[in-house]
């Protein structure tokens, strides 16, 4: 842009459409550039269906590098945003080309790169009807927050409540992956089974036939133990639920004898079915006893597919800590040869999804996301997708310390260094002074001569740096106060990953501490969100005032893996496979 720069605010790009014609114009300035570089007609412009102009339009705000430190003063006041609605079509080369197309138009330069647009950087994959959002942050500049979840999607979804399920079989898949005792055949903690328990009886009271449970368990493969992967000891757990009530396993998942149980059962029975990964045909491979990788056809896949849609009439999703998985038996009733024409959410998916939907994109400020866990390379596409939205970024765990050192923060002695992670570091640190995020780490730390419970502890801060031959395991009294602090100051948090080896008592204490703030932090009005996985484990361990801390936030998750790709800002394959409301 030459010795000029600009200061875009977002209604001037609504007043540039209002001048041209408002939304009849916005489809003009398509139709007019569907040429591409190589001068072929491009139908990707197509994709977009509907422009939403914010309630107060402004003008281009332009200004000279007049003075020494090229500072201007901040564009227009309050917020303005511009929504474009696109189809299944749209990608994420067609969103930004529009953008930059609108940008260049406004202010008639040649030169309109991305890297121009602060947080503009984000994933735009299967953006199937999503809702895009540019937003003017309160002080100036040009800013973008978008999300490449597809937040008007995830609502359009129809539930459990939407359903008419008189005399219908439903076939319900949920998330019975829980621990159990071998030795005893028990379910040693049974917290999956138990939150599926209010959409097996809304079925009953919405007058279904019976309802067919379908789950996994595991992931059994080569010469293993099937008493290991078998879901039979769940069928207690739903007894004990539902003692008026016939519950009854059956020892196969698809089959003529399966679909004659679902349709000759007594009113009110409860199918519970085998493994579904017990047949390679539901993640698409396996491992045969000899162990030989196994890969099925495209016909047995279909096959199997289709065979589970005879089990029911309606199909429920009620598996959320799944719904990341495109397996058969989470998308495949959604495709061609399913005789199940109706998939709808359970009420604990639907609930799960409303949360992540309000604070993914419509969170109250301060936004606060605590993320920790061991590796940095693991957590990337969630920390760079989280840079997006929130105010304030505190990473913690084993991977802070990857951060640290990289950073030249912290000697760190033999904690847990991510080679791979390593080199993702800086890029990740850019992105958040780009984005103007403030990122915390933890400054002082509990240290030990080995990894072990009883081992020697201290506490060194980063000054005097970690021993080696030490390792960090938790987060010092300094950066809990801290940490605590930022949690009483916020609006909404969202958390996911243990802020130390808290499994271990010695290690445990920046968790509880932090836990103990979230739920203050939740009595005083607070939104607060806990994903699943070792955090939820946590949050159903540690007790405040006599209740688990799962009960006194606002959402524990029940799918680690799956709130991990929600903060990642992907779609979830079994949402997707959903029938919309009408």
């Amino acid at each position: 842009m030459g010795g000029d720069y600009y200061l875009l605010a977002v209604g001037a790009l609504a007043g540039m459409i209002i001048t041209l014609g408002a939304a009849g114009s916005f489809r003009k300035i398509i139709n007019d550039r569907k040429r591409n570089k190589n001068g072929e007609w491009s139908e990707d412009f197509d994709a977009f269906e509907e422009l939403k102009l914010p309630s107060k339009p402004g003008g281009i705000m332009r200004r000279k590098r007049s003075d020494s430190s090229g500072s201007a003063s901040p564009c227009l006041p309050g917020e303005h945003s511009i929504q474009l609605r696109v189809n299944d079509s749209a990608s994420r080369n067609t969103v930004e080309a529009l953008l930059c197309e609108l940008v260049r138009l406004q202010t008639k330069s040649k030169d309109v790169r991305l890297s121009s647009l602060r947080g503009f950087s984000v994933s735009l994959e299967n953006m199937a009807k999503a809702a895009v959002e540019i937003e003017l942050p309160k002080r100036g500049g040009v800013g973008f927050r978008l999300g490449a979840l597809n937040i008007a999607k995830l609502r359009s979804k129809m539930s459990l409540k939407d359903v008419n399920l008189q005399g219908k079989r439903v076939l319900m898949r949920v998330d019975y992956n829980c621990p159990t005792d071998d030795a005893t055949q028990t379910i040693t903690d049974p917290t999956r089974i138990e939150t599926t328990i209010p959409s097996i009886q809304a079925a009953f009271d919405g007058g279904a036939k019976c309802v067919v449970l379908i789950a996994h368990r595991g992931r059994p493969g080569g010469a293993f133990n099937r008493a290991s992967f078998t879901l039979e000891p769940c069928a207690a757990v739903l007894q004990a639920h539902f003692p008026n009530r016939e519950v009854k396993f059956l020892s196969e998942c698809v089959g003529p004898s399966v679909e004659c149980a679902t349709k000759e059962c007594a009113p009110g029975t409860i199918l519970l079915l085998e493994n579904l990964r017990f047949h390679f045909e539901e993640c698409g491979s396996g491992v045969n006893p000899a162990g030989e990788k196994i890969t099925p056809s495209l016909e047995q896949v279909k096959a199997f597919k289709v065979a589970l849609s005879k089990l029911g009439d309606v199909y429920v999703f009620e598996g959320f800590g799944a719904a990341h998985r495109p397996h058969a038996s989470i998308v495949g009733l959604a495709e061609a040869g399913s005789t199940i024409p109706t998939r709808v959410s359970g009420l604990l998916v639907e609930k799960e999804i409303s949360i992540f939907a309000d604070v993914l994109s419509t969170p109250r400020r301060p936004f606060l996301a605590i993320v920790g866990g061991s590796k940095v390379v693991d957590k990337t596409a969630v920390l760079e997708n989280l840079l997006n939205l929130v105010d304030v970024l505190y990473i913690g765990g084993a991977m802070a310390y990857t951060f640290k050192k990289m950073l030249g923060q912290l000697a760190i002695g033999a904690s847990l260094f991510d080679q791979e992670g390593a080199r993702l570091v800086k890029g990740i640190m850019a992105k958040a002074k780009e984005r103007k995020v403030k990122v915390m780490f933890p400054v002082d730390h509990v240290i030990a001569d080995g990894f072990r419970e009883k081992s020697n502890t201290g506490i060194v801060d980063d000054s005097q740096g970690v021993p080696e031959g030490w390792l960090a395991l938790d987060m010092g009294p300094k950066s809990r106060a801290e940490l605590e602090a930022e949690v009483l100051r916020s609006q909404t948090v969202l958390w996911n990953g243990p802020l130390g080896v808290c499994e271990m008592g010695a290690f445990a204490g920046g968790t509880l501490q932090t836990m103990s703030a979230l739920v203050e932090a939740t009595r005083r009005g607070a939104t607060t969100v806990l994903g699943g996985g070792d955090t939820g484990a946590a949050a159903r361990k540690f007790f405040v005032g006599g209740e688990a801390v799962s009960e006194l936030v606002t959402h524990t998750s029940t799918g680690g893996g799956t709130s991990l790709v929600l903060m990642e800002g992907k779609e979830l394959p079994a949402i997707t496979a959903l029938s919309d409301r009408e």
